[in-house]
């Protein structure tokens, strides 16, 4: 009951922002006027990922301070970025609030900009609270609370990677889908981590395949008898396999090892996940963070979707090699392995034959 209301109120909140008239509005913001920047991006690891590409792209053509606003649960993602200067992490409650509006007047950023690609409560206020000349973000319900918008790409045709870069335009900057590379930096410490790991496992002498068995929720959970038999499939080339895991699924992979012989590799530490993902030649992964960082190092990926009553474009890995296979179904219950094995079959071995061995 609580959690409906507090929805409600939600809704009513960002009616009432988007009934707000701004006064001043402006349709493209001069180059030469922007300093400072700060851009938010909240929610999760995904939309934090896919968020890399605008800022390289804003950071390249202006030059300027870029400020990140972060949430607890995606900020590691920023770290380590060359083209972040600094980086906050939003506390939620008054607090929060307190110190963002402490943090924008100390700085006094030129623009402000909503990275979202849908309405946030939260981001709406605190928009409304930045005292930043320019205020940016996609044409949305909202719209009102912002000085410059840029219309929203269609997302039942344009990708969420481009539909975030398309904000660049605000400063006559033109996206080049070529130039929008995610970016995830490596520790070193991770990357020691994943060697370690594929040395103990002696996973390194050919191409190494890794499949992943977790996803935000259980719908896209695809079974244990399932990956199973795509162990065994791989198991034809003259290749290394991992399972990739989190903890919360942990079990099902150790299931799924008794059945088919398969090293388990599982971290808290989503770095040293990374960096394990870093190294594969070949990823096969449920809809997930997973994809992007895959997109960040180029690993050809064969994803399965869950695109239940949505036209919305997949989130596929962008700029690199991939194919999926989607259900309109609410999970994968009816997923089976030979209809994805139909359509992987031809993917994996156009990579593997022009991979390494």
């Amino acid at each position: 009951m609580l959690k409906k209301l507090e929805i409600a109120l939600r809704k009513l909140l960002v009616l009432i922002l988007s009934g707000k008239k701004r006064e001043r509005k402006v349709s493209a913001i001069p180059k030469n006027s922007v300093k400072r920047i700060l851009l938010i991006r909240l929610n999760r690891i995904g939309d934090a990922l896919v968020t890399t590409p605008l800022i390289t792209l804003l950071k390249e053509n202006l030059g300027c301070s870029i400020d990140i606003l972060a949430d607890k649960k995606n900020y590691f993602v920023f770290e380590g970025n060359e083209f972040v200067d600094n980086l906050f992490v939003f506390k939620k409650g008054l607090k929060g609030f307190r110190e963002f509006v402490k943090n924008d007047r100390e700085n006094r950023y030129d623009v402000i900009i909503d990275a979202h690609d849908d309405v946030s409560t939260t981001v709406s206020f605190l928009i409304e609270l930045s005292r930043a000349p320019y205020k940016l973000g996609l044409a949305k319900q909202n719209h009102t609370i912002y000085t410059t918008t840029i219309p929203r790409p269609d997302s039942v045709k344009v990708h969420v990677v481009e539909r975030i870069a398309s904000i660049a335009k605000a400063f006559g900057i033109e996206p080049e889908r070529n130039k929008l590379n995610i970016i995830y930096r490596l520790k070193k410490d991770s990357e020691k981590y994943a060697d370690e790991f594929i040395a103990k496992n002696k996973l390194g002498n050919g191409y190494l395949v890794g499949i992943n068995i977790s996803a935000g929720s259980d719908a896209r959970f695809w079974g244990v008898n399932r990956f199973t038999n795509l162990i065994n499939y791989f198991k034809k080339f003259n290749v290394s396999t991992v399972l990739l895991t989190a903890e919360k699924d942990y079990e099902k992979a150790r299931e799924i090892n008794s059945a088919a012989e398969a090293p388990i590799f599982m971290s808290k530490n989503f770095n040293y996940f990374a960096a394990m993902i870093a190294r594969l030649d070949f990823l096969f992964t449920p809809d997930t963070s997973v994809v992007h960082l895959a997109s960040a190092y180029r690993i050809p990926t064969f994803g399965i979707y869950v695109k239940f009553e949505t036209d919305d474009v997949i989130w596929y890995p962008y700029n690199c090699a991939y194919e999926a296979i989607v259900t309109t179904e609410p999970n994968f219950s009816n997923l089976e392995f030979e209809s994805v094995i139909k359509k992987l079959a031809p993917f994996f071995s156009s990579n593997y034959n022009s991979g390494k061995h």
